[in-house]
């Protein structure tokens, strides 16, 4: 069997997660309405730069203390 190697950090995990899955699955609402897929100019789901990242670190969040209180 054949793959990829890739780099075991933040940029390389961002790449294999599905946003929109993780939002559906745990119920969280998409901000700004939440576009599919990428969009002109760079732009997931209607965020782009910064604000993806830090989308993200608050997704990470909230996810962290669902799985902490599913898990009790």
């Amino acid at each position: 069997m054949k793959g990829e190697r890739i780099e075991f950090d933040d940029e390389g995990l961002a790449g294999m997660s599905d946003l929109g899955r993780i939002r559906k699955i745990y119920k969280l609402n998409a901000p700004g309405g939440g576009g599919k897929g990428r969009k002109k100019g760079g732009e997931v789901n209607g965020v782009n730069g910064d604000e993806e990242r830090d989308e993200r670190a608050e997704m990470e969040s909230v996810v962290l203390g669902l799985m902490a209180l599913r898990g009790s």
